[in-house]
């Protein structure tokens, strides 16, 4: 081999990545607080919720965007009608095959005002039969999705995704 073509980084180490590998950018995206997109808009196009989506699809490329991580309050009021807009929503991403990540947050635990633990439909629209088979998809804990953890690389580092519920309880934390 020629020294040009050698993968020896000068100091006798046989480099695994290439500098191209590590330099190149990548973008990850963060998704808060959508629970305005599925309570007071419209199930329509102009639903900024789709829109997003919309944004992510068409910009892949452009911003090499390896991951969506939703925050939480998905929804504003634990509403059927919010979760059907925020299911149809990733499934846009899903059938991009974008990969994401979802957790609920303290408005999608919401029954008659107050929050029960017991009362989010979560797992109704993103429980773990949603994220079975997807590579990124890690897993959960117990038997629902409120707690749960995704992985991919982007560029030349591995990412742990932890999604812990609002309020963890002592076992989700121990978990």
């Amino acid at each position: 081999k020629d020294q040009e073509d050698s993968d020896d980084d000068g100091l006798g180490n046989d480099c695994d990545i290439k500098e191209e590998t590590v330099n190149k950018s990548f973008s990850i995206i963060l998704l808060p607080d959508t629970q305005y997109y599925t309570d007071r808009m419209s199930d329509n196009p102009d639903n900024i919720y789709y829109k997003q989506m919309n944004w992510i699809i068409e910009n892949r490329d452009k911003y090499n965007i390896e991951f969506v991580i939703h925050l939480g309050d998905i929804t504003d009021n634990n509403k059927v009608g919010e979760w059907t807009i925020a299911d149809k929503a990733h499934d846009m991403l899903d059938a991009q095959n974008i990969p994401y990540s979802m957790i609920p947050g303290n408005h999608d635990y919401l029954s008659s005002s107050c929050l029960k633990r017991n009362a989010t439909k979560f797992d109704d629209y993103f429980g773990p039969s949603r994220f079975q088979g997807k590579s990124w998809y890690g897993g959960h804990f117990g038997d629902s999705n409120v707690n749960n953890y995704s992985l991919f690389t982007a560029g030349a580092m591995d990412f742990l995704v932890v999604n812990l519920e609002y309020a963890p309880t002592k076992e989700a934390l121990n978990w």
